[in-house]
């Protein structure tokens, strides 16, 4: 596997429990997360990758602790063509 791009941002002073999207136009990805599903706010800027018709996607979690595991439960999960 090639790793061809990263995308990041940090959300601060929040729960854990959000609703997060990310949306690919094109080359083009955008971010957002909301607490409801409802409402969206933005996480960074928009970032641009060239990438081909097929791809992985992955959601990252970490505990940003090297003695500790991160752990995450993720429900609701969708992909959507464009």
């Amino acid at each position: 596997m090639t790793r061809v791009g990263r995308m990041d941002a940090r959300v601060t002073g929040g729960t854990a429990a959000r609703w997060v999207r990310i949306v690919r136009m094109g080359n083009t990805f955008t971010s957002s997360y909301s607490s409801d599903g409802v409402t969206w706010l933005p996480i960074g800027g928009p970032v641009t990758i060239a990438m081909g018709t097929d791809f992985l996607i992955g959601l990252p979690v970490t505990s940003h602790k090297d003695s500790a595991l991160g752990e995450a439960t993720f429900s609701n999960l969708s992909l959507s063509p464009p």
